[in-house]
């Protein structure tokens, strides 16, 4: 059954279909075990935005409902760099990939984008997951990282931080929200 990521009595199982969906089974009465091992984090391009990136991860099964998710990637050095604590039992972000292009990661165009992740219940933390593998997408030449939108379409205010496909001041409908 899927449920919301507040509910205090949702211990995560795998979904059926949907890898971004969280599925809960009603937890037990006693549990003294750590989340299970999760499986490699998911990285695929916004259809929007070429410097978006869609992570996505199916949650770790616990007999405890999980509080928090940690994700790590790694830089140009080869060290892992953790990323902001992700609460709950979220199963997918978007990121903005130039955030890689920085310190303390350093990488550029066509590198390898390896990440980890883990959750965390009242019971501790569970083991890393193997590692992905993706690469940081070439978003040069592409104005404001625009990869979708029409030529000539400007993109409206109230629709930049979730992209602009079809969102566009020329065609806006007085009385929609965009």
């Amino acid at each position: 059954m899927l449920q919301g990521l507040s509910d205090p009595n949702c211990c995560p199982k795998p979904c059926p279909d949907f890898q971004s969906q969280i599925c809960c089974q009603q937890c037990p009465t006693s549990c003294d075990s750590v989340p299970e091992q999760m499986g490699a984090v998911s990285i695929t391009p916004n259809r929007t935005f070429c410097s978006k990136q869609q992570m996505s991860w199916n949650p770790a099964v616990s007999c405890l409902p999980l509080d928090k998710t940690q994700m790590q990637c790694k830089g140009s050095d080869s060290i892992y760099t953790n990323l902001p604590i992700i609460p709950g039992s979220f199963a997918a972000w978007t990121i903005d990939i130039s955030h890689f292009t920085k310190s303390p990661f350093l990488l550029s165009a066509g590198d390898k984008l390896v990440c980890r992740i883990r959750s965390h219940s009242e019971n501790g933390w569970g083991e890393w997951s193997a590692e992905n593998e993706s690469r940081i997408p070439n978003c040069d030449g592409n104005s404001n990282n625009r990869s979708l939108q029409g030529p000539g379409c400007e993109c409206r205010r109230s629709c930049q931080a979730t992209g602009c496909g079809g969102c566009c001041k020329s065609n806006h409908q007085t009385g929609t929200y965009w």
